[in-house]
């Protein structure tokens, strides 16, 4: 055990970190939301929007958005801690 430390003691002292920081801001557009895609491609990809389609009618009317994009939108609202509708505001507000 003790010739293990020895080996990863002299690595660790072999491996460096380079670390460039700029000294003008990003010009990008960074989120902490930046998850969220990953979370509709995964919900998208697992058949989800067509099984709320088959499987749930709220909707009386053909107009606005349809049930699948409702869930959606909840399940992206609960992936980035929403709690309230209310919350909804700080998604839309978020410029990523």
């Amino acid at each position: 055990m003790a010739g293990m430390r020895k080996i990863e003691k002299a690595l660790a002292d072999r491996i460096t970190f380079i670390v460039r920081v700029r000294s003008k801001p990003a010009e990008e557009m960074l989120t902490a939301l930046g998850g969220l895609p990953l979370v509709v491609q995964a919900f998208r990809s697992l058949g989800l929007p067509g099984s709320v389609k088959q499987h749930l009618v709220v909707k009386e009317r053909q107009r606005g958005y349809d049930e699948a994009t409702f869930v959606e939108s909840f399940v992206l609202l609960n992936a980035a801690g929403g709690e309230c509708l209310d919350d909804f505001e700080r998604l839309r507000a978020d410029p990523g």
